[in-house]
């Protein structure tokens, strides 16, 4: 739909009142509302897009098909978990980090050891 100026007859105003009366299901409160229309605002549009169900449910295939990328292994997504979940994971990487800690000690004490050893090699 395209808003643009009536070249037939300018004199036309683009700004309008609009007064709206209407009353309650049982008539017995009744009300008045008035509305400012400035149709300027849609001189530079060229149409507009309308949505509706089947545009929502394209839109929930592309991210269902996305989504289902997303995993553990890939580590490119979102990984849910229930708290009990999560908290083995976290004692998971606990534990692995505290055994990659323990084997980089024992090779600095080997490593320590051994030039321990070739220094005392070397002073005899």
């Amino acid at each position: 739909m395209s808003f643009r100026r009536n070249e037939d007859r300018p004199d036309l105003p683009m700004t309008h009142t609009a007064t709206v009366k209407y009353a309650d299901e049982k008539r017995k409160r009744h009300f008045t509302e008035t509305y400012d229309l400035d149709l300027d605002q849609y001189m530079n549009m060229q149409f507009v897009t309308k949505r509706g169900l089947h545009d929502v449910y394209e839109q929930l295939e592309k991210t269902r098909k996305v989504m289902e990328k997303w995993g553990r292994s890939g580590g490119r997504g979102l990984v849910a978990m229930t708290p009990e979940e999560a908290r083995q994971e976290s004692d998971r990487m606990v534990a692995e980090m505290e055994e990659r800690r323990q084997r980089h000690e024992a090779a600095d004490e080997e490593a320590t050891g051994a030039q321990t050893a070739v220094q005392d090699d070397d002073t005899v």
